[in-house]
Parts: C-alpha cells; sequence; structure tokens
C-alpha cells in the first residue's frame, strides 16, 4: 500500500484498518501524487475506475491506466466529487502547457467518472467540466462569460459549483431571486384556519416551513428528511411509514433541525452582567399545531396532517427557494401583519421598513464597520429589522458577515424580552443571510447556528424588566430601536428597580413611562462620541417634566427631531418621533450645533391595513440630514418641512414636540397640514374672472368644426362584430387582503381610482379570475350603476359588479365608444338601485359618426372623442374652482 495514505488509516471496528481523509466542507480531501488508481480502489477510497474512457488527449502524452495517480481528491462516500491536479508555476507558463495539463486532469475525471476538476499551481486555479465528454476539446468552467477561476479551498466553493453549474453550457448560473410573497399569503389561511392561533404564532409556523423547505432544497437535511419525500397521499405515508406526515415531521424532521440550529446554551452573550432566563431558544420552536389546546386526544395531531399537508403542497408546488427576493427578506413579517385584525400584538414588534430603512441612512454604517470592534445594538429588536435591513444593502452593512469565521465584523446585538419573538428575529437572520448560508461547510453552518444565537438575546430573567435589568456603561457605537410604548404599569417596573441598588443609580429621575427608562438605558450604554436613532411617543416630548431631559441635555447632543405622521406604526394612532443623538465626550458641554427637525407629512405607504404605495418623505428627510451632520456651519434647509433651531430652544422646562412650535400658518399651510379659509373681496373677484373667462375660450374652441361630424349610425353593444361583453368575477374585500398584491380589482365605484383592493396575481390564476392586460371600457353593473371608465392599468382583474366591454374591431375609437357609451347611459336613466344585467347592457345602442358613404367613420370619431375629452377636462375645471370656494369666507379687503 503507498506510504503516502498511511496518514489517512484510522482503526475501525474489530480493529480492522480503515482510511479517512482530512475534512473538507461535507467532503473528504486526500493529498496524493503516489498512489494508483488500482491501490484507492484496494483501500477502499474509491468505488471503481475504469481504463476504456472516450477523451482523447492532444498534447498530454499520458494515458488511462490503472497506474494513473492523480495529485489530490475530494470524495462524499467512495463517489469521487472533484479530481485536482497541481503543478508548478512554470509547468502552466504557457497556454499549450495549461491545456496539457487539464487534459491530463479530465482522463482522471474520466477514469473516475468525475464531473468537476481542478488544474492549480497554488494561485491559479482553471475548472474542468465533463458531462461524459466525447470531443477531443477540455470544456472550461465560466462565470459571466470568464473563466471561473475560484480557489476551490475557499470554504463553499465546490458545494456553490455543485449547485449551480449549469453542465451543458460549462457555465455557473446564477439563479433569478424568487419572491415567496404569494406562497405566504396561502399558508397564511391554511395555518389561521386549521389553529385559529395569534398571528405571531401562525407566522412562526410559516416560518418554520418555509426553512425546512430552504433546508431541503440546499440538500442539507438527509435524503430521508427532505420535504419532498412527504408529498405523497395520507393512504401511501402511512401505509409506509405507519404514521402521518405530521406525526413524521414532528417525531423525526424538527428533532434534527433542532440539531442543526441548537438553543443556545454553549454560547456567553456578549453582555455585561447578562444573566440566562427561563430558557434558550431555537429558530425551530414554533409549530401552531403542539400548542396546548390544540392536539388533544380528541383532536389527535394526526388529525391536522390535512391541513399540514395542504401546506406543504404550497410549498412544493411554488419550487425552489433557495435564492429569496431581498424586499420579500425585508417585509415578511409585515405581510403576515395584514393578514390579521389581531394586529396589535404582532405590530408592537414590528416598524415599518420605510422607517427602518431611513434611520439606516441616517446613521453612518459603513463608518462605523471600519472601527476596531465596533458593536451596533438594538436593547429592544423585536423580530431584528434593525438589526438585519443593512444587511441587504451595500451602502449600509452588506458583507458584514466574515464569511470564512463566521463573524461579524461590525457587531450585532439585538436583545429582545419576549421568546417567541426572538425565535422569530433569529430565523429572519437565516432568511436575510441565505444566500451565505447556501455556501457554508458543515462547520461553518454550525458557526452561523451559534452566532445567530449570539446576536438575538432572550433577556427574560426578568419578564418585567427585560434588557433594563442588564444596564450597559460606555458599550456600543450605535444604537437604533424602536422602544416600548407603556405608561400603565411602570410603576411596578420602578418597584422592581428600587430593589436593586445599582439598578436604582442607574435609572434614578427617569420620568415617566418605560420609554423614559429606556432613553437612560441607551444614553448610559453609549460609548462617547457614539450615536443612537431612537424612535419615542410624543409624550416623551409633550410632558414638561425636567429630569429626563436634564438627563439628555447632559450627557447627549440633540442632533435631530423628526416628526412622524399618525398612523406611522400598526399598532398605535399616537404621533411618534425620531429622536438622533449623539453622546458627549465630556458630560456638560455646551451644545453649539443647531438642532435639525423635520416633519414628515408621509412614509411612503399608506397609514391603513392595506399600507400600499404613496409619497415618501422619509427619503428627503434622511437625505438632508445625512448633509447637515456632514456640514453643519454650510447647511441651508432644503423645504419648509426641514428647520435648523437653537439648542436655546430646548429648555429642560419646555415641550418639545417640534409639530406644534416650529411652524407658522403659512408654513403649515404650505405643507398641507392646515387649510386658509378666508378670501378677500379683490380675489374673489379675479379668481371669478379669470376662471370663467378660461371657461368661454375653450367652449369656444371645442364647438369650431363639430358640424362637420353629425352624420351617425347606431350600433348596439350586443353587436359581436365590433364588440364583446365580458362578466367580472367574485372577489370580496377579504379576498385582497388575504391574498394582497399588486393587481387592482376594479368593481362598481364612481371613481376610476378608487379599487375595492388589490390582490395577488398567483391567487387569481388558482381561481380561474382572469386577468387583464388590455385597454378594455368597464361599466358599473351595480352600485354606481352606469359608471363608465376606460381601464389602462397594465394589469387588472374585474369584479361581478362590473361588466368589461372589449372593442373587436379596429373600426371602432375606444376613447369616443367610453363617450357615447356614457351618453347613452345617462339617456337610458339607470337606476342606482338597479342592476346592470349583461343581456339588458347588449341592447344598449350608442351613436357612431360615418363617413358619406355611410361607413362607419375611425377619424370622425377621433376628433369628436378629443373634443369629448375637452369637455370633460373643462367639466373638472368647473369642479375645482367651485372645490376651492367650499367652506371660504369672502372678507372685505
Amino acid at each position: 500500500m503507498s506510504e503516502e495514505l498511511q496518514r489517512y488509516q484510522v482503526t475501525g471496528t474489530g480493529g480492522r484498518v480503515q482510511y479517512q481523509g482530512e475534512a473538507f466542507d461535507s467532503f473528504q480531501r486526500y493529498v496524493l501524487g503516489a498512489t494508483t488508481l488500482t491501490q484507492l480502489k484496494q483501500a477502499g477510497i474509491i468505488e471503481s475506475f475504469v481504463n476504456e474512457i472516450a477523451f482523447q488527449p492532444k498534447i498530454w502524452r499520458g494515458s488511462s491506466s490503472q497506474a494513473s495517480r492523480p495529485d489530490e481528491l475530494i470524495v462524499d462516500g467512495r463517489i469521487v466529487k472533484l479530481v485536482i491536479e497541481r503543478k508548478t508555476p512554470e509547468e502552466l507558463a504557457t497556454p499549450k502547457l495549461e491545456e496539457s495539463a487539464a487534459e491530463q486532469c479530465l482522463t482522471y475525471m474520466q477514469q473516475l467518472r468525475c464531473q468537476l476538476g481542478v488544474v492549480t499551481d497554488g494561485t491559479k486555479f482553471l475548472w474542468i467540466n465533463d458531462p461524459e465528454n466525447k470531443s477531443s476539446e477540455v470544456r472550461y468552467i465560466y462565470d459571466e462569460q470568464q473563466l471561473f477561476t475560484k480557489n476551490y479551498r475557499q470554504a463553499g466553493t465546490l458545494q456553490k459549483v455543485l449547485l449551480e453549474l449549469d453542465k451543458e453550457s460549462d457555465s455557473i448560473k446564477h439563479p433569478p431571486a424568487v419572491d415567496p410573497s404569494s406562497l405566504a399569503d396561502k399558508v397564511w389561511q391554511t395555518i389561521w384556519l386549521a389553529t385559529h392561533e395569534e398571528p405571531k404564532l401562525c407566522l412562526s409556523t410559516f416560518v418554520e416551513i418555509f426553512l425546512y423547505k430552504f433546508l431541503s432544497d440546499l440538500e442539507v437535511l438527509p435524503n430521508a428528511l427532505r420535504i419532498n419525500n412527504l408529498n405523497l397521499s395520507e393512504a401511501m405515508y402511512t401505509a409506509d411509514k405507519g404514521m402521518t406526515q405530521i406525526e413524521f415531521y414532528v417525531q423525526n424532521v424538527r428533532p434534527h433541525l433542532k440539531r442543526l440550529f441548537p438553543e443556545g446554551k454553549r454560547i456567553t452573550p456578549p453582555i455585561a452582567n447578562f444573566i440566562e432566563g427561563s430558557d434558550t431558544t431555537s429558530i425551530i420552536d414554533g409549530f401552531a399545531f403542539l400548542e396546548p389546546g390544540i392536539a388533544t386526544h380528541n383532536h389527535p395531531l394526526s388529525s391536522f396532517n390535512k391541513s399540514f399537508m395542504d401546506i406543504i403542497k404550497a410549498f412544493m408546488e411554488f419550487g425552489r427557494i433557495t435564492n429569496i427576493d431581498s424586499e420579500f427578506k425585508s417585509r415578511v413579517y409585515e405581510k403576515f401583519l395584514k393578514k390579521s385584525a389581531k394586529q396589535q400584538k404582532l405590530g408592537q414588534y414590528l416598524t415599518p421598513r420605510n422607517i427602518v430603512r431611513a434611520i439606516l441612512e441616517m446613521a453612518d454604517l459603513k463608518a462605523i464597520k471600519l472601527r476596531n470592534n465596533a458593536v451596533i445594538c438594538d436593547p429592544a429588536s423585536g423580530v431584528g429589522g434593525f438589526i438585519l435591513e443593512p444587511l441587504l444593502h451595500e451602502e449600509l452593512l452588506k458583507g458584514n458577515l466574515e464569511t470564512n469565521t463566521v463573524q461579524w465584523k461590525a457587531k450585532l446585538i439585538g436583545l429582545e424580552v419576549d421568546r417567541q419573538t426572538n425565535i422569530l428575529a433569529k430565523a429572519n437572520m437565516l432568511i436575510h443571510l441565505a444566500e451565505e448560508y447556501r455556501a457554508f461547510n458543515q462547520k461553518q453552518r454550525a458557526d452561523f447556528a451559534d452566532l445567530m444565537n449570539a446576536t438575538f438575546i432572550l433577556t427574560d430573567h426578568d419578564k418585567m424588566l427585560g434588557s433594563l435589568e442588564f444596564p450597559q456603561q460606555d458599550a456600543f457605537d450605535l444604537i437604533i430601536t424602536n422602544i416600548p410604548f407603556v405608561v400603565r404599569g411602570t410603576r411596578m417596573v420602578k418597584a422592581r428597580i428600587a430593589e436593586s441598588a445599582n439598578l436604582k443609580t442607574q435609572y434614578g429621575k427617569s420620568g415617566t413611562g418605560m420609554e423614559s427608562l429606556f432613553l437612560r438605558y441607551i444614553i448610559n450604554a453609549m460609548k462617547p462620541g457614539s450615536s443612537a436613532f431612537v424612535i419615542i411617543p410624543k409624550g416623551v416630548l409633550a410632558r414638561t417634566e425636567t429630569s429626563l431631559k436634564t438627563c439628555l441635555k447632559e450627557n447627549c447632543e440633540l442632533d435631530a427631531i423628526i416628526s412622524l405622521p399618525k398612523k406611522s406604526f400598526y399598532n398605535t394612532t399616537n404621533p411618534t418621533y425620531i429622536l438622533a443623538l449623539t453622546k458627549k465626550t465630556s458630560k456638560n458641554t455646551l451644545q453649539r450645533s443647531k438642532v435639525f427637525v423635520y416633519m414628515v407629512r408621509e412614509i411612503g405607504e399608506t397609514r391603513d391595513v392595506l399600507r400600499s404605495p404613496c409619497r415618501n418623505d422619509l427619503r428627503d428627510m434622511a437625505r438632508q440630514f445625512r448633509i447637515f451632520k456632514a456640514a453643519q456651519e454650510l447647511y441651508e434647509p432644503r423645504s419648509v418641512a426641514c428647520k435648523l433651531v437653537d439648542i436655546e430652544n430646548f429648555d429642560t422646562k419646555l415641550r418639545w414636540d417640534i409639530d406644534s412650535l416650529f411652524w407658522n400658518n403659512d408654513e403649515r399651510k404650505e405643507l398641507g397640514l392646515i387649510k386658509d379659509d378666508a378670501i378677500t373681496l379683490t380675489d374673489f373677484q379675479k379668481l371669478t374672472t379669470s376662471t370663467m373667462g378660461s371657461i368661454s375660450e375653450t367652449l369656444e374652441n371645442l364647438k369650431n368644426g363639430a358640424s362637420s361630424t353629425n352624420k351617425q349610425t347606431e350600433i348596439s353593444l350586443g353587436d359581436p362584430q365590433y364588440f364583446k361583453l365580458l362578466r367580472g368575477r367574485r372577489v370580496t374585500r377579504k379576498d385582497c387582503q388575504r391574498h394582497s398584491g399588486d393587481i387592482p380589482v376594479i368593481s362598481g365605484r364612481g371613481k376610476k381610482e378608487s379599487y375595492l383592493g388589490h390582490v395577488s396575481e398567483d391567487w387569481l390564476k388558482e381561481q380561474k379570475i382572469p386577468v387583464y392586460t388590455k385597454p378594455m371600457i368597464v361599466i358599473a353593473a351595480n352600485g354606481n350603476v352606469g359608471t363608465v371608465f376606460l381601464r389602462d392599468e397594465p394589469k387588472y382583474a374585474v369584479h361581478d359588479d362590473a361588466i368589461g366591454i372589449e372593442i373587436v374591431s379596429e373600426k371602432v375609437d375606444p376613447h369616443y365608444v367610453l363617450y357615447a357609451i356614457r351618453a347613452s347611459v345617462a339617456t337610458a336613466r339607470f337606476q342606482y338601485d338597479a342592476k346592470l344585467y349583461q343581456k339588458r347592457l347588449s341592447k344598449l345602442k350608442i351613436k357612431i359618426p360615418t363617413a358619406d358613404d355611410d361607413t362607419i367613420s375611425k377619424e370622425k370619431q377621433q376628433v369628436l372623442a378629443s373634443k369629448f375629452e375637452g369637455l370633460e377636462n373643462l367639466k373638472h375645471q368647473v369642479e375645482r374652482f367651485a372645490k376651492n370656494l367650499e367652506n371660504k369666507v369672502i372678507v372685505a379687503d
């Protein structure tokens, strides 16, 4: 036996000599060079080899034989995954020498039936692909049309190539990111209907099975435990396994998942004076079907198998989820929040992503990452948005994970008192870093599980105090948080604090409410010169008590106070603010800089349950703040929403709620916060004269040439050579909430921009409800009966309170038909309370202009359509004029 194999010898059962290579990712590595294929087979390192191969080298002078001696092998069991041919730099100095070495490597690959090979001199790496190569050419592997030259010894590289190589094109694939939003919509409903559990537990269940599918797709799990093995009928599965799929999952899969993501008992949290609470947590710890009161003797676990399998099938139908869309990562928990009326219990843990992103842009995260041993903390982290969102963006903290050592470059810490929310935060971390986890080897994945436990720390030793139990001193380079808004019960918390001399000193004179205690925690925990961005309720600023404000001014510079609009948050209608602080390097030094104040009116999404996109003032606010911080002495506000205020205006005895202090009435009018209800007689006369003159001039222009289009004929909407009537399909508001998406639903409403709601395109397809992509006239058949609009949205669905009128003839102009139908509907006098059935609509006739030869004239239709549009605009002009005068009081000059 080869001498070089002796270092791989181990003693097996019964004293038998076996061979075990070095650990290499999840494989074994054998560094060879003097050992023949025959010897490798005899040692049991490889399963077999062949001498007769298809490939015939053109440059390399060797040949395939049992005496072939590969330099290095990576094996999985006895299956060879990678053949490495090592050369000196001189042996790869020319393209011809490279080709010769590649031919030698390819020969060994075919003998060992191995897909992949690498030729290397230690710095150069040439990857070879062999999909049963029968040609005389070596097929190199490419990435983005460039040779793939990554070091095979770098952790995760071999797994990446095995997973992503397109064997036919010799290229590394970059799979498109997938957005599982529709999957979340579908699964949510199944979990909730089966268990009627709280939204947070339904969310935990979705995340747990989501991770199960993710790990199955990565092939991290043993084949017998993967999700695809469950996708059989219950009868077949029970006959084979002796149990239902849900029972197999609970008894076999969940314990294995928990071993992959163990509870953090071997981790020492990086928090001074920390005491472990009730228990540590694993990310696999929130399965609604196991909750007390769900599975009982009357309703055993197996009785939920159908619901469980509906979920599994939904995941299987969706496809692979190894590459996850970043927008989904940011908003997965918000999507669940929209699904239930019981939003408050989940909402307290969620800060809207637009607000999170704005605060992160205000903080200079790139500079913090460059500091040695920098630490970023959220002492009330919820599901971890402030900690994890920066990891998705290049300009923030993308690349903060050191993948080789599986450690943070800038340390991230999230503290949370709620056990289930702590679990969701850890799962959130895996979702955010899914692509990095995908490339890890077995050891790195274990280290990643430890890092999750060291990042998100459960602080429930004293559930009343949470992270307040562990005050920190000069510990953090940046604190970003949405602190709890609690006033009731604070007396009990303060009584608990008073029992400890240390805590009493830390939190003395902190003011009213739990939020004041957290601000004291933050002030103490900030390093001198470091920053904090804290979301606070109005009460902190509006109260006239001085203790907290005095503490703030003594220890910190007041950088900014940002006013957020009402209902910015899911669980409170109270006004909220962003408070930006910098800790002084010397206590009680006077602040010389002014305070940046900003009035945010819209946060980029409507402040209702639907949270639809709208104007976003946060982007401008964040940009202006960064410019202000970069050059405070030169900065000038660029909009009336922003002001610089002298620090003297923030006396500790005064209110600090900026929106009621620093904008006068004219500025508030400009911001749209108040309206001017007075107009002078002179201004009224000018406005009336100007408007009426414009209306008269427009009417005169529209009348010119109208007589040339007065020759007409009548056609009915039921005439199939011109029109096709399409009845809408039933979609409810609840459908729009449960299956929210991007497709507007057109119903019988009176305004064009008013929709029943927005729904998922995938759900519409499942229900076989048409999604229209071409312009079509839609008329209200119920509700505002007879209301007609030309729908030109990129995609839309039609409710059964409406009827679509598709124009099938090129002779008919849709813009003209819109106004012609409106005229006919007005003449027909449809009743608001009478439905407009399709049969009734098919009999409706419209007048259409004709040419001199009595044929339908499209040109004349377009002329009339233009005039009708002008009249419509004129009508809106009159309406705006009237609305501007609404509630106005005319006063003397």
